[in-house]
């Protein structure tokens, strides 16, 4: 307390204070990086897969970590013999180190430096150390339609340090940051574009209502003229209509006129 009491300007690194306290408390994490291993036993262009566990996290990256064909897991494992979420890594509960889970339906195992294998059982967490591999998987099919699928894989672990831990929770923070102002950027030109459609279609309302009383309200040449056109067409119609009458009535007489022929030349037979 020297230093505060003495108003001179100290620098305080949080991120130490922070894992310093979380250590004081028991609450411990365990940060560590993942490889997948290629098949020529090559380790060019292969980049390593940071990943930290913390305890009571609300994330569910600093929960879980899975391993399997699921693009959205830390390692994604392109095999046949590899299921969707193969495997996944845990803090125990037991004793808050990192625990491995099998959830495959092909089988897990566990390299150790001794070369030494063990195979995992399904649902049973199991401790890892420092320097392991998880190979997946145990069983392979004999007709596997890729020679690569032939061949199991395997994943190694390394713990890393606080300061790697450290770098990589930036890196992971520096991504979501990025990825929450793409989302806001992404909304913002959705409400801009719906914006823009609001206000083009009352104009474009307004015109169709403007042309379609147009075209309802004739000029007065044209009011007349319809007017005459009307007239004429009613007397064409009246005068149809006499002579159908006329027409009617004529046809009625002729054949009353033949009935009353008829009925006498009976009455003289």
């Amino acid at each position: 307390w020297q230093p505060f009491l003495s108003n001179k300007a100290v620098t305080v690194d949080v991120p130490v204070i922070f894992e310093r306290c979380r250590q004081v408390l028991g609450v411990m994490s365990e940060s560590f990086a993942l490889k997948l291993l290629q098949l020529d036993d090559k380790d060019e262009d292969v980049p390593e897969v940071h990943c930290e566990l913390v305890p009571d996290s609300k994330k569910l990256d600093e929960q879980v970590v899975r391993i399997g064909r699921c693009p959205k897991g830390a390692v994604v494992v392109n095999h046949l013999g590899v299921s969707w979420v193969h495997v996944e890594l845990r803090l125990s509960q037991k004793t808050g180190k990192i625990a491995v889970k099998d959830l495959s339906a092909n089988g897990t195992g566990i390299q150790q430096g001794n070369g030494d294998m063990k195979w995992l059982y399904r649902n049973e967490e199991t401790p890892l150390g420092n320097g392991t591999a998880i190979v997946l998987p145990q069983k392979i099919k004999a007709k596997g339609g890729r020679p690569e699928d032939n061949v199991r894989r395997t994943i190694s672990l390394r713990h890393t340090s606080e300061a790697e831990a450290r770098k990589a929770r930036e890196a992971r923070e520096d991504k979501e940051q990025k990825a929450k102002k793409k989302k806001g950027e992404r909304k913002e030109k959705v409400k801009k574009e719906k914006e823009t459609k609001k206000e083009e279609k009352p104009e474009k309302k307004s015109d169709k209502k403007s042309d379609k009383k147009a075209e309802k309200e004739p000029e007065p040449e044209k009011r007349i003229e319809k007017k005459s056109r009307t007239e004429r067409d009613g007397k064409d119609s009246k005068a149809k209509e006499r002579e159908d009458k006329d027409r009617r009535r004529n046809r009625s007489r002729s054949r009353d006129e033949n009935r009353e022929q008829e009925d006498r030349r009976r009455n003289r037979s």
